[in-house]
């Protein structure tokens, strides 16, 4: 089990490689819940909503705790966008 307590993520199902078994997984970041599934292996698609507006997108990795820091990144910057600072 990973714990990440700044947001309380919990990714139970890792496998000893960091590896998370494919379908779609609903973890939350900074109060934003986001989903996110391995479309085909190395490419993730998700998606989360930011004030009312919907985002999704792919990221490319073949490590999904990669993924989640990517997609982490892309809430952030859009909080950011939508907060103004």
């Amino acid at each position: 089990m990973i714990e990440e307590s700044q947001n309380n993520l919990q990714l139970d199902d890792c496998d000893a490689g960091g590896q998370m078994s494919s379908g779609l997984k609903s973890m939350q970041h900074r109060g934003v819940q986001f989903s996110m599934r391995e479309e085909v292996p190395g490419e993730w698609r998700y998606s989360f909503e930011v004030d009312g507006k919907a985002i999704s997108g792919k990221t490319r990795t073949r490590l999904q705790l990669l993924a989640v820091r990517r997609i982490k990144d892309r809430i952030n910057r859009e909080l950011n966008r939508s907060h103004g600072t």
